[in-house]
């Protein structure tokens, strides 16, 4: 699918961001990952990891002008959570958060705009549900992840004349092991228990979608929010028709 084709991850060294170069590397493509930590065994081998901070403009500058113009495609899954209740969340932790989640991506996309234009390329970012529908002491991570949404519908607007498509795709609770200390069997039970599809996502669930927006298959489609979440979401909003019916109290 991606034979011949470069491709640039950041957050790559694990997670989801490791998930979406193994997946890139199992189709062909020629991965350059980004991150501010080393790999570990989540990486395929062939990734050529570089240790580069989303937030540093100059040094994605840099590392721009050592890929080249052949850039296919971007994903940006870089993310941090600092939680805490809005009163007394510290301005350092709202800043960080919209710095790594936010303004990062966007740094990225700016610095990749040259080769994505000459390519064609495509552009995924990985949201959340959270910027949907947020959770109590989330702090700045939902608004960066719903900002995020927008940022990719404006992209898509501006730079879809010059070829560039941008899409974004939102998890649902996604197993990996940043978040396994964060759940522990009680709350993941109750989670896959609320889920209609009675399983989590997998890193592999969201590479497999990220890899479909970047490819040709999804050549008309740009700004969308893609939601992973096995139906999550769905099984715990509450319907507009209740809602007009006055069934919720």
């Amino acid at each position: 699918m991606f034979l011949g084709r470069q491709f640039l991850v950041s957050g790559a060294a694990r997670g989801i961001g490791a998930g979406i170069c193994r997946a890139l590397v199992e189709r062909g493509a020629t991965v350059v990952g980004l991150d501010v930590t080393d790999g570990g065994d989540e990486l395929p081998r062939e990734v050529d990891l570089r240790r580069c901070d989303v937030t540093d403009q100059d040094g994605l500058a840099d590392l721009m002008s050592d890929i080249g113009p052949s850039l296919a495609g971007v994903v940006c899954v870089a993310a941090v959570v600092r939680p805490g209740p809005l009163e007394s969340l510290t301005q350092r932790h709202w800043e960080e958060v919209l710095a790594v989640n936010l303004t990062g991506p966007w740094l990225t996309m700016r610095a990749a705009f040259t080769a994505l234009r000459a390519q064609q390329g495509s552009i995924v970012l990985i949201s959340s549900i959270a910027g949907i529908v947020p959770f109590p002491g989330g702090g700045a991570y939902a608004p960066s992840k719903s900002g995020l949404v927008a940022l990719a519908r404006q992209a898509a607007v501006e730079w879809g004349p010059v070829g560039i498509r941008v899409n974004a795709v939102s998890p649902g609770s996604t197993l990996t092991p940043m978040n396994a200390a964060v759940h522990d069997d009680d709350s993941r039970s109750a989670r896959v228990a609320a889920t209609p599809l009675r399983r989590l996502a997998t890193a592999d669930d969201i590479a497999k979608t990220a890899c479909f927006l970047l490819s040709d298959e999804a050549r008309h489609i740009t700004g969308q929010d893609i939601v992973v979440d096995g139906g999550f979401l769905q099984s715990t909003l509450p319907s507009p028709v209740a809602i007009a019916a006055g069934e919720l109290s």
